[in-house]
């Protein structure tokens, strides 16, 4: 996990996700035995360009121990409320591996 915010897994769990009906989202990542250090962070962005450009989809959650993390509810952002790309980018690292389980986007 570097510092500068970066994808997860490069673009390959990239999701094609339609937010039309949702009005919120928030993040699920579960972490193994090596984890991040303290504020380093993972959440969620949404394309509507194919991969362009990217913009904030969720609100973070912490990778810095072990376990289960989850970012609080936030409302989908109004240009998200279409059929948009989602991908997981994580920051604040320090060039060393994490391991993250799994990573969810959550809708209601």
């Amino acid at each position: 996990m570097p510092g500068a915010l970066t994808e997860l897994f490069n673009d390959v769990v990239r999701v094609q996700a339609d937010l039309t009906k949702a009005s919120q989202v928030r993040l699920y990542a579960e972490v193994g035995n090596q984890f991040g250090p303290v504020g380093s962070l993972i959440f969620s962005q949404f394309s509507t360009d194919g991969g362009q450009t990217w913009a904030s989809l969720t609100a973070s959650a912490p990778v810095s121990s072990t376990g289960s993390h989850v970012s609080p509810w936030v409302n989908v952002p109004s240009l998200a409320k279409k059929d948009v790309i989602i991908r997981a980018v994580a920051q604040n690292g320090i060039s060393l591996p994490v391991d993250i389980k799994a990573v969810h986007l959550q809708a209601r």
